[in-house]
């Protein structure tokens, strides 16, 4: 009697492959599982980029705001940046606008790759009372506007550097910025390099400063260019401090002008807020300093300016 031979099954067969069998590559590629697996790789690879890695960034190459109402940020040219107001420029239609800063939900400056040192870093300093970072590079006067009728032989480019030293004593009117005993933001302040300012406001023509009409119609363009050309000093990274005169107008007894904060490996700035200020006291350099001290103590002690400041540029769902 013969046996009848079972005919080889040509359906599909599932076993798990040999991992010793030199065929198993070609039985994977013959399946479609090697395409299949790479796929499945290359995406968790990529979700966990874009969720777990500390150091993934996005780097934007404008401007932006977030404007009340709106869902999508604006690409803008920021033209001046106040306790009370933003001007700019809409890069979609190139008009210039000025909104009141409580209109603004978010303000982000612009940023490059080679960055060390970001807003969020500085923020981040300011609540925590962290000052090892930041580098205070002094007063500029370079756009600074003067009117004072009849007394301008008291302004001098010797006046501009008696003032960056008057803020410099220790003891001074201005000590609590270099004190470590308050536990204050902006205290504290060990890293100073104010030459390179004192430099420039040395070649300033004092001429020019009584010229009351303003050439700057973007004076953020023009501070983001001073300090794109400011001279290389001791340190070569760290968050750059430094306060931009605009106007010291004797009639209203007042001064204005931009506190400026920029990572000095790229020069970007990071962060910026102008304001008017009073002037008061005795002495040249107190009487035109005075509004400063004002300023920064409005931040140290967490008043309006810093919740403002806060506001500004910490909106709470920005990437």
């Amino acid at each position: 009697m013969k046996v009848k031979r079972k005919k080889p099954f040509k359906g599909n067969i599932h076993f798990p492959p040999n991992p010793h069998n030199n065929s198993l590559i070609f039985i994977l590629k013959s399946s479609g599982m090697v395409a299949i697996c790479h796929r499945y790789y290359f995406r968790s690879m990529l979700l966990f980029a874009l969720l777990f890695l500390p150091c993934f960034r996005i780097f934007s190459q404008t401007d932006q705001l977030l404007i009340i109402g709106q869902e999508k940020r604006l690409d803008v040219k920021i033209n001046d940046i106040t306790i009370d107001n933003i001007t700019f420029e809409n890069l979609n239609d190139h008009n210039i606008l000025t909104l009141p800063t409580n209109h603004i939900n978010y303000l982000k400056l612009r940023t490059v790759e080679s960055q060390k040192y970001f807003t969020k870093d500085l923020l981040l300093a300011i609540k925590k009372y962290n000052s090892s970072n930041l580098v205070w590079y002094g007063a500029d006067f370079t756009m600074v506007k003067i009117n004072d009728l009849g007394e301008e032989y008291k302004y001098t480019n010797g006046l501009f550097r008696a003032i960056n030293n008057f803020i410099l004593d220790q003891n001074g009117k201005f000590y609590s910025l270099w004190t470590c005993i308050i536990p204050y933001c902006l205290s504290c302040i060990n890293k100073i390099n104010y030459e390179p300012v004192n430099l420039r406001n040395d070649q300033i023509k004092i001429q020019d400063c009584f010229k009351l009409e303003s050439s700057k119609k973007n004076p953020f363009n023009f501070i983001r260019e001073s300090i794109t050309n400011l001279e290389p000093g001791e340190y070569k990274e760290g968050i750059g401090m430094m306060f931009f005169y605009k106007s010291i107008d004797k009639s209203k007894e007042q001064i204005s002008g931009d506190l400026v904060f920029f990572d000095i490996t790229s020069k970007e700035i990071i962060l910026s807020i102008g304001d008017v200020f009073k002037s008061d006291g005795i002495s040249m350099e107190w009487h035109w300093s005075k509004g400063l001290r004002d300023f920064l103590n409005d931040i140290r002690k967490e008043g309006r300016l810093y919740k403002d400041i806060i506001s500004l540029y910490n909106y709470p769902t920005k990437n």
